[in-house]
This record gives C-alpha cells, structure tokens and sequence, in this order.
C-alpha cells in the first residue's frame, strides 16, 4: 500500500522532484503541503533496517538517527512517528 502511495504523490505531482533514502519508497506516507516534503514513518524505515541489514533494534535506531534523520535540508522528507 506504501508504495501505492509514493506513485500517486509522484502522479498528482509530475513537476516535483522528491528527495528520499533510496531503498524506502515503501515508508511513505504522505506529502506535506507547505514544503512539498514526503512525510515518512520512521517505525518502518528502522523495521527494514533490522530485518533486512540484520541490525539490532539499538544499532538501527542509532543508524536511523545520525544517517537518515540526521540528514537536513529543502526538499528533504519529513520523519514522522506513527504508534501502532
């Protein structure tokens, strides 16, 4: 379902460009308005660090933190946290 929505951000948006980690397209879960941000869960994107890098929760969370979230810029996505 994640992915479906990536594709229809990028289809009722074809003049965007939208920055995200490569790899993750399946953590987004939205776009923000005001800056044109894709809006990503974080619980999925440190999920697929421990499952598929074979990670521990602590070493995902960390990684997550200082290499994904820690990246700022224009244009960068938005990391939310969404209980389950």
């Amino acid at each position: 379902m994640s992915n479906n929505i990536l594709q229809q951000i990028t289809e009722e948006f074809p003049d965007e460009t939208f920055l995200y980690p490569t790899g993750y397209e399946d953590c987004v879960v939205g776009l923000e308005y005001a800056s044109n941000s894709l809006v990503m869960d974080s619980n999925k994107m440190i999920d697929k660090l421990i499952n598929e890098d074979e990670m521990t929760e602590e070493e995902a969370q960390e990684f997550f933190d200082y290499n994904i979230a820690g990246s700022k810029g224009e244009g960068f996505p938005i990391y939310v946290y969404i209980p389950e």
